[in-house]
């Protein structure tokens, strides 16, 4: 059973901007093998943080509504930890 989840990641600024679009897009890529749908993607670009994330005062967010399976949210949570560029992620359950 497919639940909605929010996601939101924070993503390393000194990136370049082709080096932010295909990270974003293998993110993409992790959420469909892990047989999950973007349903919604919100992109912010590059902001300051409230504090320093891994030495960095800004990021570069961006924010997805993903449906996926509860186990494939876990096996998705732990290649999002293992993913070089990924400073900060949060998944949570979406409210209805």
């Amino acid at each position: 059973m497919t639940r909605a989840y929010e996601f939101a990641v924070v993503l390393n600024p000194e990136l370049s901007d082709a080096e932010l679009e295909r990270l974003r897009r293998s993110i993409e890529t992790l959420i469909e093998k892990n047989e999950g749908k973007v349903i919604n993607e919100d992109i912010w670009g590059r902001k300051p943080t409230a504090y320093k994330l891994r030495g960095h005062k800004e990021g570069f967010y961006a924010f997805y509504d993903i449906e996926m399976t509860a186990q494939n949210v876990f096996t998705f949570d732990q290649a999002v930890k293992l993913t070089e560029g990924v400073l900060r992620h949060l998944i949570t359950i979406k409210e209805e």
